[in-house]
């Protein structure tokens, strides 16, 4: 038997940064991921589906998206089982197809058996078992593997994490899916589903997403003129889908004399990617050789006071050095 294991699709949820126009691709995006995802399972004879919590991001997610996806499970007409997650945990499903099963106990197929926990599970059986909740870190959603690994369970269909991972324990695996498609730039990476095949009771994990949450640093020191700094990003973004939501965080250190024009950049690349938006982490650096040449000059002495005083930070020098700059050239302040 092939079993589909997903889980965390967080149906009708919507990053914030994105505008109207991209919030209603995303939302017709998320919807044509389980249309394909059932297509998938169609074509490769995968005989069930399990949706390992978080089907949708939230209680009042609204009916049009849930009508949408349970017409999809009635199309592929074999039992898709599901646990409910974190964010929809008290969510009443109505309507559903008579294939889509709210697991409670164990449900067994020949010598697999679903289950939602680990009472009464045989060792002659290949034993699945569905959990929502965090194997990493311990919290409110904590799920402790060292008191699972004297149990009977070949594979721990995992959700609530957003991308794949698995963990060696007992007799078998734990292993997160991860989810179709990212919702914000904590969730960058690959995302998809897995595939297990309960006779060799071995898994892949099998890439699905349209588009990528990525974010790429960009180191511009000695990059001083635009054009430098831009060809720069180019050269980083090169291989970057022009499908993929791109956050850039510039690195390294920049000069008085550099042309970093943060509105100028955002403006070239923002039209390229389905979203794009630019991080500034760069430290401004004083050329104290070139500042020794300057006869009579404030701006080095005030330069110098802030270099040589040991109760500020680097940071903060370089802060302040740059505020000191800005006002001295009657510049807006970068604060």
């Amino acid at each position: 038997m092939k079993i589909l294991h997903t889980a965390d699709l967080h149906l009708g949820a919507i990053n914030k940064k994105l505008n109207a126009s991209q919030r209603k691709v995303v939302l017709s995006e998320q919807l044509k991921l389980c249309s394909d995802l059932f297509s998938y399972a169609k074509k490769n004879d995968i005989e069930l589906v399990l949706i390992s919590g978080d089907l949708f991001h939230t209680t009042a997610t609204a009916a049009k998206i849930e009508q949408t996806f349970f017409s999809y499970v009635a199309d592929f007409a074999k039992p898709v089982i599901y646990i409910s997650g974190n964010h929809d945990e008290e969510k009443i499903l109505s309507h559903t197809p008579d294939n889509f099963v709210l697991l409670s106990g164990g449900i067994r197929f020949g010598d697999v058996v679903i289950s939602d926990n680990m009472v009464a599970l045989n060792k002659e059986d290949k034993n699945i078992v569905m959990l929502h909740g965090d194997i990493y870190s311990r919290g409110n959603d904590y799920i402790n593997l060292k008191s699972l690994k004297g149990e009977y369970v070949d594979y721990l269909a995992l959700g609530h994490l957003h991308s794949y991972s698995e963990v060696d324990f007992g007799r078998g695996k734990a292993v997160y899916s991860g989810s179709l498609q990212g919702n914000g730039f904590d969730e960058c990476g690959e995302k998809g589903f897995v595939v297990l095949d309960t006779t060799t009771m071995t898994h892949h994990f099998v890439e699905f997403s349209k588009r990528k949450y990525q974010i790429v640093a960009v180191d511009i020191t000695d990059k001083v003129k635009f054009n430098e700094i831009v060809k720069e990003i180019e050269d980083n973004l090169k291989n970057i889908s022009t499908n993929d939501l791109v956050r850039v965080v510039l690195k390294g250190s920049y000069s008085e004399d550099s042309e970093k024009y943060l509105n100028l950049i955002e403006e070239r690349f923002k039209n390229i990617y389905f979203y794009f938006e630019l991080r500034d982490e760069t430290q401004f650096k004083v050329d104290f050789e070139k500042l020794k040449a300057e006869k009579l000059s404030f701006k080095a002495e005030l330069l110098s006071l802030i270099h040589n005083d040991d109760s500020l930070t680097e940071a903060e020098k370089s802060q302040i050095s740059l505020l000191s700059i800005e006002a001295l050239r009657g510049d807006d302040l970068s604060i």
